[in-house]
């Protein structure tokens, strides 16, 4: 079977980190018979070629100068930043579509699959209208919050969902927010697995009395560090390692001046030292948030990453966090809460104990729950759906 996957973004170099949780799908479909390739927008004028052994598409959609709508940051959060990149919108779905439909044409696909179908399931429908190659199409949660402020956006999102072959989405959460637009559909819902594999062990975690924190992900307003920082001017003894860029890193450097040394920024990581950092943390925190536009967090895979080495989560109880932590395997508080965050991070700090029995616990549950090849057998069923 052969799957061309239509995406926002994919990694332009070595050492990129784009949406690896997705890289892991494809190349776990491989054993199974499965050949994905991607469709993916260029970046200033970029071509296709082959990435970690998958092949890639790219399809221009402006001048090179122009050709910057992802990659450094999400699709919606460009267009928060900077509202002007909706004039590149037309030519981003032109082109795609393009694209989309000369490779069909050209070379024999059996599924296309839109991943953040608002807007990519439009392409997907229009080739497939013109050459018959079905589509399915994966919500995330971030698209349907984008649909929402869009006019005419759900009306859209029904439709679209309407001529998919087949619906999955990464959680329960998207699946219910998904409902409330299309009410017809009944979504599969199949999250993406861990990056990093579990360990047969638990990873010892470092000595010490302080705390040590780690928060990984973008810098954006729906991640939280602004409450996380928060919770922290409440503390002693716990340090923090912030991995990750975004356009709100200047302005929490600011607010951390005042934690002084126990705040450490590292900008962008490779999976290596991503790795490292989780192994020298006692806790990844995710305080997630419901942001200004209405988004949050769809999954939140940077947390079975660090369940995956054995390490505690505290997470925000919002979106799809509550698919992967539980009270059984880690602490969750309400989103946007200080004091509950503060508290939580005080209760781990002094109970080492504690902290031991949520990442044993949390390591069985990505063990038994996210395995890759589990997941991929369930989308490579999907796939099978779609052709029949």
């Amino acid at each position: 079977m052969r799957v061309l996957g239509i995406v926002t973004a994919w990694p332009r170099h070595s050492g990129d980190v784009i949406t690896p949780w997705l890289q892991s799908m494809a190349l776990a479909l491989a054993p199974l018979g499965v050949t994905f390739e991607v469709m993916a927008p260029s970046w200033r004028g970029a071509a296709g070629g082959v990435h970690e052994g998958i092949r890639v598409h790219r399809f221009r959609y402006a001048w090179s100068a122009l050709e910057t709508l992802s990659h450094d940051l999400t699709v919606p959060d460009q267009l928060k930043r900077e509202p002007w990149r909706l004039a590149l919108l037309p030519g981003y779905l032109a082109g795609a579509t393009r694209a989309v439909t000369t490779l069909l044409r050209r070379e024999r696909f059996d599924v296309v699959h839109a991943f953040w179908p608002f807007p990519h399931a439009a392409p997907a429908w229009a080739s497939g209208l013109l050459t018959g190659v079905p589509f399915v199409s994966s919500f995330f949660g971030a698209e349907l919050a984008l649909a929402e402020r869009v006019p005419g956006g759900r009306r859209v999102v029904r439709e679209l969902v309407k001529r998919s072959a087949a619906v999955t989405t990464v959680s329960r959460f998207t699946a219910a927010r998904l409902r409330a637009m299309a009410p017809d559909v009944e979504p599969v819902v199949i999250p993406f697995g861990s990056t990093i594999l579990p360990t047969e062990r638990r990873v010892a975690t470092p000595r010490g009395s302080s705390l040590r924190a780690v928060f990984i992900g973008r810098l954006v307003e729906r991640k939280g560090v602004s409450v996380l920082l928060s919770a922290l001017e409440q503390l002693r003894d716990v340090e923090l390692e912030v991995l990750g860029d975004g356009p709100l890193r200047a302005e929490l450097e600011r607010q951390a001046r005042s934690l002084g040394a126990r705040v450490t920024f590292r900008g962008f990581v490779d999976d290596d030292e991503k790795r490292r950092a989780l192994e020298r943390a006692h806790v990844l925190v995710l305080p997630a948030i419901v942001d200004a536009s209405g988004d949050t967090e769809g999954q939140g895979v940077v947390l079975l990453e660090a369940m995956a080495l054995g390490r505690a989560v505290i997470a925000s109880e919002v979106g799809g966090i509550t698919d992967m932590v539980t009270p059984a395997n880690g602490l969750l508080v309400p989103p946007g809460d200080v004091s509950a965050l503060s508290t939580a991070l005080a209760r781990l700090r002094d109970d080492a104990a504690l902290r031991d029995s949520l990442g044993e616990a949390g390591l069985q549950h990505v063990r038994e729950n996210f395995s890759w090849s589990a997941l991929a057998e369930r989308v490579r069923a999907v796939y099978r759906v779609a052709c029949a």
